[in-house]
This record gives structure tokens, sequence and C-alpha cells, in this order.
């Protein structure tokens, strides 16, 4: 069918029209006399020449809509009216329309194209905000009242229109959030921000707080410099009835952006970001915020950006010389690194700077601040000698542009010398002058002071108690006299330094007393209040200074002859001063062999000395120094081999001189040497089992060779009877440097007899060495006296043993044997501590790859020491370690690992083995050494029959290999011998690759064992043959045969009794499944759906609701057909069941209204026992929240209806006929939005309904759309329906829309419904069932008559209508 666009009315030619008048039947109704005919013909005279016209008809205001979210009033009139012409600004807005209480012109407003031809439409503009500031107007209908007279409205003609009727109409509110559509401009020179929104802004409800200006888009709030939060900010008088605002910051605001180097430098770097909180529009509406990140990218982009321009200038700035601190404070910040102190200077008068001061001071700042404080370092001083700067009056400042830039690089407004600025805080030094430090010259008798500032050199006055040299602790105190140096001086002298010169009495008493005036440690400058003064008068005041420097008398004493004793170990040395008996450095002093090239010498390190004359002085050496000099071969023996060198610092005279050097290389001789004759004696000794060393202790250095050591005997007795060990031997010998500690490393032996030994050597009391005479010497050859002694200290053995070998590993007979590196406990051994691992370091997240024993029985020995221990171990932890496979097949492959508590040795306090982990250490130790293969065939011990698993259980004595299992060599029989009834199990499977038990998968054998009746142990037996199957060795030992004349009965024969039952079950009605857990494996293929029910309660008593699940499917978690043998299941509902349950609140809402009920026999389990019936309450309903989608759709054109068809249960109650919209395409160019419609089908997973007549209309005019299947598409918005629980559908959008499945074209003819002919104004109106594709109608195909069947007048209409028109095509 063709359609056009467009409205035509149909105006009949006069002719027709006089024509239908002469038949008598006037459709208006007069009566047809002369006078109305005459009427009717001027009106049809008029109408057939063009005199009467439409402007003759009166113009109505019939409604109005003031929009308060657009801004726009609408007015609407019953005719086509001229909308380019009207005067918006005379329109009112009323809140009444009898007395005019409140009444607001629309001064404001403007007219707005309209694309509506009986409308008048106008932008309110700053009127709106009017409206909505003025309470009792414009917020319902009783107080919104438009008045439109004098407002020049015309109709198509121009004639103006007077007066309309006070009309009232329902003021739409404003409710939407105005956004940021432009960030205008940020001038930095004038502080102003320009924000630029969609709608109008109220500045009252202005939140500067919730405005931030950062980096960029998203920045990192964590960088404080990167972004700045405003305080407080004033909006300017153009923010008014305005939707831009004009924000003036304050220059607190202003300075802290400019503090931020990176911040709001250019419109790059100058991102506005705000929260709702920013501001409101005039209907209270809160803004959109433009958070931080890439969101309005645009509309926060700064469209212009005006720099700071401005110099800087400094407000003010103090001086504080207590603290040397100068401030300079700017109105802006500044950038320190461009500070140039050369270009500001301090003068002592405003206008004139002669005397002046040009700083040269460093800046302690930030790189950019306001307020910059300034180190004065040199310059105070300048400061303090100048005559001026005393106070605030004498204390200005000056500066030119360069001195320093603000952030923007704009230089400094100067300030010039002829009007200098002036301290605003003067602060004056009030700090007394002081001695800084202080030097005492015992050379040129001179004590010099170095004083915190200058002072008056007339005011030092040296006279007693004025300058104290005094001791620490202070009970020593020389009173200082003398003359200043450069005496005398002028008044007004200043000096920084000055000189005492000592007079004799105060050097001597210096010199005498050897606690003061000699050190820095001892000697403190006392000053008392008025020494001295400085130009501000200020005296100093009492103190003490500890700064001191010292020179020294340096003249040095000499060594002229010495004498060395080497029984007594006195050192007689002769000098040619005076020393100071305490002043001696032992370290200082070397004996040495030879006095030209020494190659043995001592360096002393400690001793004592004692003054004989004023010239000699005797010192006693250490015991240290004396044993060294003994032991030493060649040095200290005679005068030939004894020499002595010094170092300075070795004595001091008793001025503190030090002694003249004595090099090695010129050392001098001795005068004198007495040699040692005096034996050695064994003082100590220790025993240490932990490291088996015997350590010696002798009053003197002995030799180390030769020593019998078969006269030492280590014994736990000095009397007889007694256990004892004599000594062998020693592995290694080491001494001390002074020969008198001997330590013999005793050999492994000697220490493995003595740990053997328990009650010797573990104590201090059963520790007893005796030796013979001479066995040992001293270095002069003095024998030792034969003796005996008990040890002094006994360290006993904390040291773990260690593993010394594995020795064996006999997997046949089931023994180990290890062997350690000293005695053990057999007694002590803890197997659980013990394992095999199949590597020196392997993975034991792998239990395959170790075990660790439990139990096992160590074998007698008679061997001593302990040193080897061989268990035997028990069946079960021989055979766990035949169950893994790899582990200890061979020596390479069985590797030991031994926790701390395996084993112990033989100490008084025994010591844990050491521990050997899951590590590549030991590799030697742990490696077996020899290894013994498994020979031994497996005997099956019992076995078992389960019909209720299908399997057989054989137990073995050992592990047996199922991957060499032959089945077919394994007979079931119902007798010991002679039987009746054998049945082979070939074709049995085995999963158990390593067991001892191993379990036999029948398969179908079950069922004929069942058949035959093997069910009680009674006629249960079993036979095999050798290759049945084989033991887990490499060898692969083949089982021993039980023939079938002989033949084992059965432990046990189990059968199954049980009915399978369903014990529990969950609803899904997200999935629509159902998720179904029996009590024990069904055959899931063989499940009957026809006999499952869903129902709403546990009985059938009254009439519940009851879903059967016929046809549903029995599913496995990957939605596949499942097998047999499982016990849960999923049950995938049919159509039918999913939309009942969906559409029933009554059922599947929650587990208290969900049953499944079964019949007999809807599954049998694994060994086919049918259920009974029973009744289960879900445990779980899982309600459905995924939205719907619409799969397909079908349009029938001829009948107007749609039929969507989507992938879950929709409902009918929710349905929104204007979310559906009939499109031309994927994305549409041609559309009709449904505006209504009626359901033609209840809630499902098909939605059919019909299309109103108007929409049908709209559809059908289009020439373009939904003329086949092509052009045929839907979209549909979310909230067009709702699934069976409440959830919106997944929407249709343009761009993605769907296309029709079915479609079906409009194959019925139009039919002429009604007409209506109008004689009065020759009009023929008819209204047709549909649209119509063509409306300039044939006229001659129309005939008026006057009877509907039997017509007897007739007329025939032939001329052309005058006009056509049509509002829809079908009237």
């Amino acid at each position: 069918m063709h359609r056009r666009e467009g409205t035509r009315a149909t105006q009949l030619d006069p002719s027709d029209l006089t024509n239908s008048k002469m038949m008598g039947r006037p459709s208006s109704g007069f009566p047809p006399n002369s006078s109305n005919r005459s009427l009717i013909m001027f009106v049809f005279t008029l109408l057939l020449f063009g005199i009467l016209t439409s402007g003759c008809n009166a113009v109505s205001l019939i409604g109005s809509t003031l929009d308060l979210n657009t801004g726009q009033l609408t007015l609407s009139f019953d005719i086509i009216i001229n909308n380019t012409a009207g005067d918006c600004s005379a329109i009112q807005i009323a809140s009444d329309d009898t007395n005019l209480i409140l009444v607001i012109p629309l001064t404001n407003s403007n007219l707005s194209p309209s694309s509506v031809n009986t409308e008048l439409v106008c932008d309110l503009g700053a009127d709106k905000i009017t409206l909505l500031e003025t309470p009792g107007i414009a917020t319902v209908r009783n107080n919104t009242f438009v008045i439109a007279d004098n407002s020049g409205i015309v109709d198509p003609s121009g004639t103006p229109v007077d007066r309309f009727p006070i009309l009232s109409t329902t003021p739409e509110p404003d409710i939407t959030r105005p956004s940021l559509s432009r960030s205008v401009l940020f001038d930095v020179d004038n502080g102003i921000l320009v924000l630029s929104f969609d709608d109008y802004i109220n500045p009252s409800t202005l939140n500067f707080t919730e405005l931030i200006l950062q980096f960029d888009f998203d920045t990192d709030y964590s960088n404080p410099q990167l972004f700045y939060r405003l305080g407080e900010a004033t909006c300017t008088s153009q923010c008014e009835n305005s939707d831009t605002l004009y924000i003036n910051l304050t220059l607190a605001d202003l300075n802290q952006i400019k503090l931020r180097l990176q911040l709001c430098t250019s419109k790059t770097d100058c991102v506005p970001t705000f929260s709702s909180f920013f501001v409101k529009d005039y209907a209270n509406n809160t803004v959109t915020s433009a958070g931080n990140g890439q969101t309005n990218v645009a509309e926060r982009l700064l469209f212009d950006f005006v720099s700071d321009t401005t110099p800087p200038d400094l407000d003010a700035f103090d001086i504080d010389l207590e603290r040397d601190v100068l401030t300079l404070v700017f109105n802006e910040p500044v950038n320190v690194d461009t500070l140039e102190l050369k270009f500001i200077s301090l003068q002592g008068s405003r206008t004139d700077s002669t005397n002046s001061v040009t700083l040269s001071s460093s800046a302690s700042a930030d790189t950019s601040q306001i307020e910059l404080i300034l180190n004065l370092n040199s310059d105070k001083q300048l400061i303090k000698d100048s005559l001026f700067f005393n106070s605030e009056n004498d204390t200005f400042l000056s500066l030119t542009s360069e001195a320093i830039n603000d952030v923007m690089g704009n230089l400094v407004s100067p300030i010039l010398s002829d009007n200098a600025l002036q301290v605003r805080n003067y602060t004056k030094d009030e700090t007394p002058p002081f001695i800084i430090s202080f030097e005492l010259d015992l050379d040129a008798n001179s004590l010099t002071f170095l004083f915190s500032e200058l002072i008056l050199v007339n005011s030092l006055i040296p006279l007693t108690n004025t300058f104290l040299l005094d001791s620490i602790p202070g009970n020593v105190n020389i009173t200082l006299g003398g003359t200043i140096q450069g005496s005398p001086f002028t008044p007004l002298s200043e000096v920084i330094s000055a000189i005492l010169l000592l007079d004799d009495e105060s050097i001597s008493r210096i010199e005498r007393d050897d606690m003061i005036g000699n050190d820095t440690s001892n000697t403190l400058l006392q000053v008392f209040n008025g020494a001295f003064q400085d130009r501000n008068d200020l005296y100093n005041l009492d103190g003490t200074v500890g700064n001191i420097t010292f020179i020294y008398d340096v003249t040095p004493p000499s060594l002229l002859a010495f004498t060395l004793d080497m029984d007594s170990g006195e050192l007689l040395m002769t000098f040619d001063d005076v020393i100071n008996s305490s002043s001696v450095v032992f370290s200082s002093i070397i004996i040495q062999n030879d006095g030209v090239d020494p190659v043995l010498e001592r360096q002393l390190t400690d001793g004592n000395s004692t003054s004989l004359s004023n010239l000699i002085l005797t010192l006693v050496l250490s015991f240290d120094d004396l044993t060294y000099l003994k032991g030493v071969v060649g040095l200290a023996e005679t005068t030939a081999n004894t020499y002595i060198s010094l170092f300075s610092d070795a004595f001091l005279d008793t001025t503190g001189s030090q002694v003249l050097e004595i090099s090695t290389r010129n050392a001098l001789v001795a005068q004198s040497v007495i040699p040692d004759t005096t034996p050695p004696i064994l003082q100590s000794f220790m025993l240490d089992m932990d490291s088996d060393n015997l350590s010696l202790t002798f009053d003197e250095p002995v030799k180390v060779d030769p020593i019998i050591f078969s006269q030492i005997t280590i014994a736990n007795s000095s009397i007889s009877p007694r256990d004892e060990v004599v000594l062998s031997g020693t592995d290694a010998i080491s001494i001390n440097g002074t020969q008198r500690v001997i330590t013999y490393n005793l050999n492994i032996g000697d220490t493995n007899d003595i740990k053997e030994i328990r009650n010797l050597a573990t104590v201090s009391t059963n520790t007893i060495i005796d030796f013979l005479n001479d066995t040992f010497l001293d270095t002069a050859n003095n024998g030792i006296i034969e003796s005996q002694l008990q040890s002094d200290q006994l360290i006993p053995d904390t040291t773990t043993p260690r593993l010394q070998n594995f020795v064996l590993f006999d997997l046949d007979s089931g023994m180990f044997t290890l062997s350690f590196n000293e005695p053990v406990i057999e007694s002590s051994i803890d197997f659980t501590a013990f394992s095999f691992q199949n590597d020196f370091s392997t993975n034991r997240s792998n239990p395959n790859n170790f075990y660790t024993l439990t139990m096992a029985v160590v074998l007698p020995t008679t061997s001593t020491p302990t040193l080897e221990v061989t268990s035997q171990f028990s069946n079960s932890d021989l055979n766990q370690i035949k169950l893994r496979d790899g582990l200890c097949e061979e020596n390479t492959n069985c590797v030991p690992t031994i926790e701390a508590a395996f084993i112990t040795d033989r100490a008084t306090t025994p010591n844990f083995i050491h521990a050997v982990t899951n590590t590549r250490d030991y590799l030697a130790q742990r490696l077996l050494q020899t290894y013994i293969e498994d020979t031994t065939s497996p005997t099956l011990l019992n076995f078992t029959l389960d019909l209720i698993s299908d399997q057989l259980l054989l137990t073995f004595d050992e592990p047996v290999n199922g991957l060499l299992l032959d089945s077919s060599l394994i007979t079931i029989q119902d007798r010991v011998s002679n039987s009746s009834a054998t049945v082979t199990i070939g074709g049995a499977t085995t999963a158990d690759i390593r067991a001892i038990i191993i379990s036999i998968e029948l398969g179908d054998v079950a069922r004929i064992l069942r058949a035959l009746g093997f069910n009680t142990p009674n006629n249960t037996f079993l036979s095999l043959l050798p290759g049945a199957i084989a033991d887990v060795s490499i060898l692969s030992n083949p089982v021993i045969a039980i023939p079938d004349d002989n033949a084992i009965q059965a432990t046990a024969v189990f059968t199954d009794v049980i009915t399978p039952n369903i014990t529990s079950f969950v609803l899904d009605l997200d999935s629509n499944q159902l998720l179904i857990t029996f009590s024990e494996a069904i055959r899931a293929s063989e499940a009957q759906s026809s006999q499952f029910f869903l129902q709403n309660t546990s009985d059938l008593v009254g009439s519940p609701v009851i879903i059967p699940l016929s046809g549903s499917s029995f599913v496995d978690e990957n939605n596949n057909p499942i097998g047999d043998g499982v016990d849960t299941v999923r049950v995938n509902l049919v159509q039918d069941a999913i939309e009942l349950l969906k559409i029933n609140s009554n059922i599947g809402t929650q587990p208290s209204n969900t049953y499944l009920r079964i019949d007999d026999n809807a599954f049998i389990d694994i060994t086919e026992l049918p259920n009974t019936s029973a009744v289960t309450r879900a445990s779980q309903v899982v309600l459905d929240d995924t939205p719907s989608q619409m799969v397909s759709f079908n349009l029938d054109m001829d009948l107007g209806r749609l039929d969507f068809t989507f992938n879950d249960v929709v409902s009918s109650e929710s349905v929104s006929f204007s979310s559906f919209t009939i499109q031309d395409g994927v994305t549409g160019t041609q559309m009709v939005q449904l505006t209504g419609g009626s359901v033609l089908s209840t809630s499902g997973f098909v939605f059919s309904l019909s299309i109103t007549d108007a929409d049908l209309t709209r559809i059908k005019l289009n020439d373009f759309l939904a003329t086949d299947r092509s052009n045929t598409y839907v979209t549909m918005s979310a909230d067009a329906l709702n699934d069976a629980s409440g959830t919106d559908v997944i929407a249709i959008t343009d761009s993605n829309a769907l296309q029709v499945m079915n479609y079906s074209g409009d194959v019925t003819a139009p039919a002429l419904l009604t007409y209506v002919l109008d004689l009065n104004v020759g009009s023929f109106i008819m209204t047709f069932s549909e649209p119509l594709s063509d409306t300039d109608p044939d006229i001659g195909a129309f005939t008026l008559q006057n009877l509907d069947v039997g017509a007897t007048d007739t007329v025939a209409l032939t001329a052309p209508p005058k006009s056509v028109s049509s509002t829809d095509n079908r009237t």
C-alpha cells in the first residue's frame, strides 16, 4: 500500500453542492424554504468565488505550557497563527485570574521559532529567575495564569488579536542540574576566574571552598604543589541573573596559587574542579560536579589565560640584630633563585644613601616565598660597625628592579634611594661580648684572647681576679698578671683579638704545678664581669672559657743506658734529664735483637714505673711482656741480642717535653742481661670435649717439641681403680704467642675412647691429668717436675654428632645400617625422626618422594666404641617405602634425612644428632654404599567382594604393581575345591598402581556374580595363578599362586539393599536449573523426568501448585548430557515449567514454598535399586536477577500485531508502550515510537501487543518503513518490560536495532466507514477504515443517492473538487 505525507481537506465544487441540495435532503436539517435556500445560495456563492475566508473566524487561546526546566512559555491556539510575530515581553504571569495580586511581566522574554503553526513560543531569559525567586507564583497550576493581552499575536492574514482570556497552566518545575559549559578565563594578573554554565546560576549559593584549581585533569592530590582549594572569594555584580560566574580571588588565594610553581602558569596546567556543593541554580538544583579525572575535559579546559604581568612590591622589612636576621615581606610570592643581594642596600636616611651597606648574605627560604628570611652572616658586623642602623629612625632600605623576580618572572618594583623604605620592626643587639677561645703559649709566655665581637681595647683591665687560670675540677687556680701587647691604645680603639703578656709570677706557677696549665683537659680560663666592654657599653659577664690552644716547651730529654733482668723482669733506665714517672708509655718502648737490622723484637704493652733518682727510672715489665721475651729464642738472652729503641712519646720531662727518639736502626745496646734459671710449672689445664682439644697452661714458655704422649694419661680419678685413657698422639698442635699455653687436638681414636666411658671427662672432678718428669721443658731447658692435676675447666661435649656413612639398605630383609662420627646411644633412637627420600633435595609436596619411619628395632652389636647402628624395619614401614614409586629402588634414589631428635651421643647431657635436611648437604655421607634388592614374592592374604560398588578388594602382604594385573588369571568360585560355579574376572581393571590393597573394578562381571548368587563368604572363594600380579620391586616378583583346589574364602561379601533418594536440591531461577544431590551415585541416563514434580507444599492436601518437569534434561556442570555413576546432577527445566514457576508467586520464591516430589522408579542407583516416592524441601532458591533479552519479534501489518520473544519470562503488567520504536534499519532514519496499545498475552516467554490505530496509521503512512522485512526493525528501552522478578529487560538501542523475524503485510482493502455532507460550507467528509495512499479521489466514482437500496434520486459528482485536505489520510 502506498502512502503520502501531508494533510489535505476536500472542498466540493459549487455545482456538485447545488445538485446535492436539490435532492431535498439537506444534511443540516433546515426546512427547504426559499429564504433558507437563498441564504445557502449566498454562502455557496461566496464559497464558489473564494470571498469567504478563514480570517473571519475568531482566534482562541486554548492552552499554555510554562516549562521552567527549559525556560520556555508555549501558547497554543485553536487555529493557525503567525508564530513569527508577537511580543513576548508584553505577556504576564499572574498568581490568580481575578484580583491579580501578584503579576510578573515577561519583560526579558523573546520570541522563539516554533515548528508548530498553532503555537507561540517565548524564551523567558532572565524572567525565569524572577519566577523561580518569587514565592507564591508559578509553582502549581492554581497560582500560574497567563495574561496575553497586547501581545501582538496575529493570524496568518495579519489581523491582530486584542485580548485573550486569562488562562491557568501547570508549570513544569526546573529539575535539571546546571553543568559547566566552558572554563572561560583565568586572569592571574587581576585574580579573576570566569566559568560559564548551561543555566542561570544563583550566586548567593556559592561555596568557594568546593572549587579546586589543579595541574591537570587527573591530579595526584598527595602532592600539595599540584592543586589548590580556594578559601574565600567574591562574585562580581555580573554574576547576577547570569549563566556566567565572575569570581574575584582573594590576594591570599592568588598568592597560594602562585606559590605552586607548576600550577596555573598557562591554560594547560590550570584545570578547575568542583563538587556538586559548589553552587546551585535558581531552582535550587545543585550543579553537576566536575570531579578529578578525565571527565568534562572540554568544559574544564581553559579557553583563555592571562598571565601575571604586575611587578611584585616589597611591602615591609624587619631587622633583628639579636638573631642576625633580615626579613623581607612582599605582596606576592617571589622566586628566591632570582635573588641578587648586591641590588639591595641598607641606608641611614630615607633620602640619603651616603651611609649605606650593600648586602651579601644568603637567604634561607623555599624556592617561592612571600616572606624571605636572610641570615646576615658577615653583613651583621658591617651593620654593627656602622654609625647608623641603631633604631627604627636610622634604618632604611632601597633596591633596584634587578634585586628579585616574582614567580612569573616580573621584576620587583624598585625602591629608590631618595625615597627608601623605613624598617617596620627593629631589634637591636643586646648580647654581651664574650671570649670565644684563648691560646696559652708556654714558649712565648703569652695568653691570646679571641672575642665574639669588637671590644674597646682600653676596657681590658689585667688586674687580680679579672683573669684566672683554673684547673679541672677546680682545686688549683692561678691568677694571671701582665700587660696587653701594644699598650697604650687610643680611647676608642677596638679589637677582635688581644694578647696578654704574662708576668714571671704567672709563668712560674704554671710550670711548677703539674695539675694545671699543661693540657686542654686540665685548664680553664675564668673571666669575671667587667673585664672588657663592646661599643654598646655592654660588659662581659662572669664565665668560663674551655676552648684553649696550647704551645708547649719542646726540648726533649735523652736515654743514656739500660739493664735487663730476665729473672725479676726489671728494666733499669738512665736519662740526662728528670723524667715524669707517671708519663711512661710502655707501648713506645721496644726490646730488639739487633741495633741496626732487628728481626726479633717486642713492643712492650704494660708495666709499672719507679723513680730511683732524678735521672734513673726502674720499669717492672708486665707478665705478658716478660713471658714473650722468654719464649723467643735469640732475643733478650745476652747483651749481644738485647737492644732498646724508643718512640718520642715514651717519656715526658716535668715540662711535658717528649724523650729524644731512638730508632730501631740505631738502637741502644744493654749494659747487662741477667738470665732465667727457674723450671716451668703446669698451672692449669682444660679439656674441651666439644672441639677435642687439650690445653695446658704453664707459668712460662715451654718447648713444643719433644713431647712424649705415652707419659700423659687422662683419668677419672687420682687413685686406682679408675677408668683412664693413655694418649697416643695428636692431630695438631697450636701454641699462643708466648708458648705458655699449648693446645693439642687429640686424635679421633683417643677422643672416641674418652667419650665411650660415660663417667670420664664429663666434669672437672672426673678429669685428672698425669705426667712424668721432663715431659715438658721451658725455653731455658729447665725440665718440668712430675705431677698430677685436676682440670680447672672441662668443656663438655655439646657438639652434635653427625652421620658418617649410609652403610646398608636391605630391601629384602628390611634392614639398614648407619655409621656416625662419634659414639652414640642406641637406646636414644627415635625412628619417627628419620626419613628416606628419592634425592638429596626433593619436592616434599609429593608424598611419593619420601617416607618417614614410624617404628624399627635396633639390632644388638658388640663393637666399641658405638659408631655403627643396624636396625630392622617394621613391616608397615617397609611396605610404605615399597609403595612409593622411585623411592629406595636402588642406591641412587634412597637418601636419608635425619631430624635432630633421631639419636644422641654419649655425653653427660646428650647431644642430639646434627640434622640432615632436605638439601644438597652431606652428599658423600648420605650416598648409600650397599643396596640389596627385594627378591621375595608377594602373598595374597585375603579378599573382599563388594557388589555395592562392583569392586573386588585383594589384600597382599606387600605392595603389588596394579599395572601388571592380569585379571584373566583370577577366578571366583563357590567352593574351596570342586566348584560348581566359577567366574573368571577377565577384563576387570584397577586404578591402583602401587598398593597393598588392590581395588579391581568388576564392571559387567559384577552383574554375573550377582546373577550366580555370590552373596555370602560361605559361597565365595578365590584362586589365582602366579602371573595374576607381581610386586613393585625392580625384579617384579610374581605373586604366589592359590590353586583352584585350595581356594581362599572371602573375608566379606557386600550387597546393596539401600534404596537411593534425594538429599537436597537447589532451585536456580537465574539459570533455570535444578541442582539435585542424591544419597548415592545413580544411573543418571535412566532418570525419568516425567516422574519429577515441583510443588509449593510438602503434601497434596488442599489445592497445591504442581508443576510437572516432564521433558526436562539431566546435564553436568558444562551443560552436557550426564553419564552414570554421579550423585549430583543439574536439570535444565523445560520452558513450560519455567513460565509456570516465574509467573506464579505462590511457588519458587523461597525454600518454604518450593518442594520437589518424585514418584516411584524415577531413577535407580548403580546397583539398579529404584527409588521410592518422596518429597524434598529446597535447601536454597536462587532468584532471577539476570535481565531478560529479546531474541526475535514478528510484525503483522494486517492485524496491527507485534509478537516479541524473550529468553526468559516477562511480565505484561509492566509494559511501557512508548519504550518500543519501529524503525527502518539497524540505525534508524525512519522511525515511529509507539504511543499506546493493548496487551494480547499474559506473562511468558512471548509478549504480544496490538498496535493503536494512530500508531499503525503513522507506520502505514511512511513508504520507507515496515513495508517488508528489510526495513522493519525494533528498538526498546530497558523500562519497556520487567521480567518475572521485576528486573528491567536489556535495552535494544538505535545503531543496534533488531530485525523482524516474520513479517506479514497489510492485505485488507480499505472500507468507507462514514461520511458527512455539509451543504453549508460545501464540504464532503469521508472516513475510511485505514489510511489511504492517494487522497486525490476520482470524483467521478462517487454518486449521491437518496436511498441505500433502490435509490430514485442520484447525483453523480463530476466536477473536480476545489480542494482536498486530510489530517490522517483516513478522514
